[in-house]
């Protein structure tokens, strides 16, 4: 009989404090709990302008990203940028290398927009890169499915920095993504 639908002072949900706090095995129950927690779903945080699935996706948590986008009730939205930064939960997966989190999304959002870049003008392409994490590079590549579309995420280029995915990997020594790419 607990009400999940009640923020903390700082205007907190359970739901945010759940996801924020990388907490498994709550965060069903509270979707579960009501449809005012679903949908609540893409409201972000008082405190970091994050989203639920932004927060389980930066943790590299695939459970509560997994929970977030089935229990959802169809609510959440993949494409939602923390209102900061502007990076999406893709971006923070790719940027903490979180592989199957970054599948997970991949396969589970319809229109996922894996272009998105933040404020800063970085893609999950480039995050990726900078980190030096192949799997996931394969991983965005292969979502595009003609010739065109994966030439342009292979050399989008950032307007400010003039950087694509392939200086970046230079500019952090990255050899393995720098032969791959």
């Amino acid at each position: 009989g607990a009400d999940a639908t009640i923020t903390t002072k700082a205007g907190e949900s359970v739901l945010q404090e759940a996801a924020r706090l990388n907490f498994e095995g709550v965060v069903e129950p509270l979707l579960i709990s009501s449809q005012i927690v679903r949908q609540s779903i893409n409201v972000p945080s008082p405190s970091t302008g994050q989203t639920p699935l932004h927060m389980a996706a930066e943790h590299g948590n695939l459970n509560n990203v997994r929970v977030l986008l089935e229990k959802d009730g169809g609510f959440a939205d993949c494409n939602v940028r923390i209102q900061t930064s502007g990076a999406t939960a893709l971006l923070l997966s790719a940027a903490k290398g979180s592989v199957e989190v970054v599948r997970h999304l991949l396969k589970t959002c319809d229109g996922i927009d894996m272009d998105a870049s933040d404020s800063q003008e970085w893609t999950p392409f480039m995050a990726a890169a900078r980190i030096g994490q192949v799997d996931i590079l394969r991983l965005l590549l292969d979502y595009k499915k003609d010739e065109i579309a994966r030439a342009n995420l292979l050399n989008h280029m950032t307007e400010s920095k003039t950087q694509t995915a392939l200086i970046v990997a230079v500019h952090e020594s990255q050899r393995h993504v720098v032969q791959f790419l």
